[in-house]
């Protein structure tokens, strides 16, 4: 995270596949912590409650993304950037959002099925 994007590096080649603009970076550093914030929520989900899972790997995010910005302010060919932070905390929330989605698409019954009672 903290390497620098040298010219013709993978980093370089997939921020210019994408555009190489500060916007299509910026949408990368979303989907990447929506994606890592899905995956820590389904790895903690196997030692823990899946709320307290939700709300660690969402923790751990925000933390990871805001520690990475603020690491590169020592970094002489790096720069903070309070956009990279903002598009590392939305994709914390997009990730959670869509795991409550999917929490609640998985509870709602079919269309026609009885209510559920709670008994098996």
């Amino acid at each position: 995270m903290l390497l620098p994007g040298d010219r013709g590096s993978t980093v370089d080649n997939l921020s210019r596949f994408f555009g190489g603009e500060d916007i299509t970076d910026d949408a990368g550093h979303a989907f990447l912590f929506a994606i890592l914030t899905i995956l820590w929520a389904g790895a903690l989900c196997t030692r823990m409650s899946a709320r307290r899972a939700l709300v660690s790997a969402a923790g751990v995010g925000l933390l990871l993304g805001t520690g990475t910005e603020i690491a590169q302010f020592g970094i002489d060919y790096r720069g903070v950037s309070f956009l990279d932070l903002a598009a590392n905390w939305v994709g914390v929330a997009a990730g959670v959002a869509l795991l409550l989605i999917a929490a609640r698409v998985r509870q709602t019954p079919p269309e026609g099925a009885p209510p559920y009672s709670g008994r098996v």
